[in-house]
Order: structure tokens, then sequence, then C-alpha cells
């Protein structure tokens, strides 16, 4: 009984969406004023009125063009037409769209929130000793020594941080310690799935309490990872972690790489805009998983991604309700998108694949 009742509510709820009071009022206005129009016109006394009311129209806007001033009917006939374009550009108007706050995952051992303790920090070192011994299901080392070298060139170049982290599923102890069986008990779904919560997860639940907002009060969901796309979605197990409303706009965004971040909040952007979502606040999530996608072969375009990702998420609330204005950190002015998709070059730039080996990798 009570899952029928929650279904109705949701219903009502979108019905009353759907009602615009706004648009109702001048649908009924513009009713009302075309019946009185055709009275009007069938009424043989009031042609006269209407001769007048031309004459008077035709006066107001020769006034205007020639800067005079003219008869209180023609600055009256002026006054409505100022009124009424005022009401359609008022009317016309787009909501604005605010971002109230933001949260990125960070460890507690770099200045996060004493709870953030999910991810390994990786030294350079540690890095290494762990990739020389990194095996295969066959007991073959994953790197050659030439691969090994190339890697530490380009980590102790990139300035990322020692302190940065990776997933307990690449260089947890257990991970480490399984050896030859890592690829089959860590670097699977189950690891995969539980690196997407340790970092969303957290990320979201620090943003609503930060904004102190309630899951059931958010309207529209959007999550965006380029290489990780399960079923249920990564939006799904967003929604069934913290309960949010039957009703949530959820969308989940894969395959788009670095630009995906500024594609979920365009969505966002366009459907807070939309006069289908008055009062909605949105929640964009934008993270990446690399416990699959630990690229364990030699090929040197491939080795790339081990050095330069790391995990993390990040959470940001958008709304279009005008009372989170004055506490919003921006305003979402435009967004400007390029897909250069047509372009082979750009096309092949980052390319998921086997390399010679058969060995996956980006």
């Amino acid at each position: 009984r009570r899952t029928w009742v929650a279904a109705q509510v949701d219903v009502i709820r979108g019905y009353g969406k759907s009602l615009d009071l706004f648009e109702i009022t001048i649908r009924i206005a513009v009713l009302l004023l075309g019946a009185y129009s055709i009275y009007l016109m069938y009424c043989e006394s009031c042609k006269d009125e209407y001769y007048e009311l031309a004459k008077t129209l035709r006066a107001a806007a020769v006034d205007a063009m020639t800067a005079t001033r003219g008869s209180a009917g023609a600055e009256a006939a002026v006054l409505i037409c100022m009124v009424w374009l005022l009401t359609v550009l008022w009317m016309r108007q787009r909501p604005k769209v605010y971002l109230v706050d933001f949260k990125t995952y960070r460890h507690a051992t770099v200045g996060g929130d004493p709870k953030n303790t999910a991810g390994e920090a990786v030294g350079y070192d540690k890095f290494l000793d762990v990739s020389r011994i990194a095996r295969h299901t066959d007991g073959a080392n994953c790197f050659t020594e030439r691969s090994m070298e190339f890697q530490e060139k380009i980590i102790r170049t990139s300035c990322i941080g020692e302190k940065s982290i990776f997933p307990p599923s690449i260089f947890g102890e257990a991970s480490v310690a399984s050896g030859a069986c890592a690829e089959r008990d860590f670097l699977s779904m189950k690891g995969a799935r539980e690196e997407a919560e340790l970092m969303m997860f957290r990320a979201v639940e620090d943003l609503l309490i930060a904004t102190k907002t309630r899951p059931e009060d958010v309207d529209i969901l959007i999550v965006n990872c380029s290489l990780f796309c399960p079923t249920p979605s990564l939006s799904a197990m967003i929604v069934n972690k913290f309960g949010m409303r039957s009703d949530v706009l959820s969308y989940n965004l894969g395959g788009m790489g670095c630009s995906a971040s500024v594609i979920a909040v365009d969505l966002a952007a366009k459907l807070l805009t939309s006069a289908d979502n008055p009062n909605c606040r949105a929640i964009v999530v934008s993270t990446e998983n690399i416990t699959q996608n630990w690229y364990r072969g030699n090929d040197r375009s491939m080795l790339l991604s081990n050095c330069l990702f790391r995990c993390g998420a990040a959470a940001i609330l958008l709304s279009n309700r005008k009372k989170d204005a004055g506490k919003a950190r921006f305003r979402l002015l435009h967004t400007v998108r390029t897909h250069m998709g047509k372009s082979d070059e750009c096309y092949r730039a980052v390319f998921q694949e086997e390399d010679d080996e058969g060995v996956r990798g980006v």
C-alpha cells in the first residue's frame, strides 16, 4: 500500500509541475479578449469605436517616430504597448543556473575529511616496486625492463604528487600479495565497483551535508565516467545508495574522456533552463575508474595512462531556484561545445583497444 501511495504522489507531483499559473492566466486572458473582440466585430454600434481605436494607434505610432507629444489616447496606446512588450520579455526569461557548492574527494592525508581514508597513497618508489613484480595470470612479468625505465622517467617528470592515490584494487596489500591472481581477484568488476563507490559516494555525501540538501530533494542526477560503464549504471548506484526519489531525472554518460565533465554541466544547464523543470536542483558527479584500466602491457603510448592518471571524484550542486542565488558560488553564463569527431586525427587521439599482445589499454 505504501508503494502504491508513493507512486500516486509522484504522478500528482508530475501533473503539478506542468501547471504554470502565469501561463494559465495569460491563456484565460487571451480567450476572454478574443471572445470580446468577436462580440465587438458583430456589434454595429461598435464599428465607430474600432475606427477611433485605429486612428489612435496610428497617431501613437506617428508621435513615437517623430518624437512629438500627442494626445492622451495616443500616450495610453504607447503605454499599453510598452506594458505588453515588457510582459512578453518577462515571460520569455530563461531561469538562471547557479553553482551552489561543490566537493572533491580529498584523502585524509592531504587535508581531506578524516573519514576519507579510501585509496592508497603511492609514492614513486612504491609505484615502481609494485609494477616491477606485477604478474599476468600465467605468471609472466607484466612489464619489461625497458617499460619500467620509461614509466620511471615519466612519473618522475610528471609533477604528480607522491600523495596522490590509487584504488586498493591495484596497490592495496592484498592485491600486491596475490601476485598472478590479482587480475582475477582484484582487477575485476567487483574491484571497479568498489573503487567507484569509495570515491563517488563520499563526494556526494560531503556535498549533501555542505549544502544541507536531502537526497529526496535532488531533481536531476548526471554522472560521467569515461571507461567504466557497468550495469546497473553509476547513476543507479548513487540513487540506490542515497534513496533518491523515483521520479529523479538520472543520466549516465560514458566514453567521453576529459570533456565529459563539461558535457555533463551543459546537459544539466539545458535541463535547468527548460520550462519543464522549474525550481529544480541538479547534482553532477564526475569520476574516472582505473581498476580495470590499469594497463599491464608494454605499449609506450598506453603506459602513459598508468603514469598520469589517479583516482578521485567531484560532485557539484546546480540550481535554478531564485532562493539559491544569494548563497551560490557562481552563476553559469553559457557553455560552448565543439565536437571534432569528424576529423580522423581527433577521433583517434584517445583510443581504447588491445595492443599487439592482446592486452587492453588506452
